[in-house]
Order: C-alpha cells, then structure tokens, then sequence
C-alpha cells in the first residue's frame, strides 16, 4: 500500500530518510536549487527545507511549475549559469 501523506512536511520528513542524505555532509561542492514554486507536488516550502539541509547550496524561485526546465528553460539556464560564475 503507498504512503499518504497528509502535508508536505509529513513528505518532506520521509525524504530527509533517501539513502544519499546520511552522506551529504561528505559533499563540499556548491549546490544550485533552481524551483518552480507552483509545483503541485514539492512546494516552495519543501524545496527551501530541503535547500537548508545542505550549507553549501543556493535557491533560487522561479514562477513556474515542476517542469520548469520546459516552460522556463532559459531562465533556469541563465540562473545556473549566475550561480557557478559566482562560485
């Protein structure tokens, strides 16, 4: 039977669990959340607590969708590619 959850906390909580995070305070590189903030599924708010759990990463709403790369490809390009020159 799949999970329910009740709030994107309650998803949020669950991920915290994926098998790569117990390993992330081994990653030193810089990572770049680039977020449609009207994703149905993972919420602005799930995307900025996942940001927060790596010291290193940036974040950066978009006013688009889960698939923003389709609708907004070159605003998210853009954006990557202003996150590494600051590196």
């Amino acid at each position: 039977m799949p999970t329910v959850f009740r709030t994107p906390e309650d998803r949020f909580a669950a991920w915290v669990d994926f098998p790569f995070t117990p390993h992330r305070h081994r990653w030193r590189r810089p990572e770049h959340f680039v977020w449609g903030v009207h994703g149905d599924v993972f919420t602005e708010q799930w995307g900025q607590a996942w940001t927060s759990r790596f010291p290193q990463a940036t974040f950066d709403p978009v006013d688009a969708g889960h698939v923003l790369q389709e609708s907004h490809g070159h605003e998210v390009a853009d954006l990557i590619l202003q996150r590494i020159a600051e590196e």
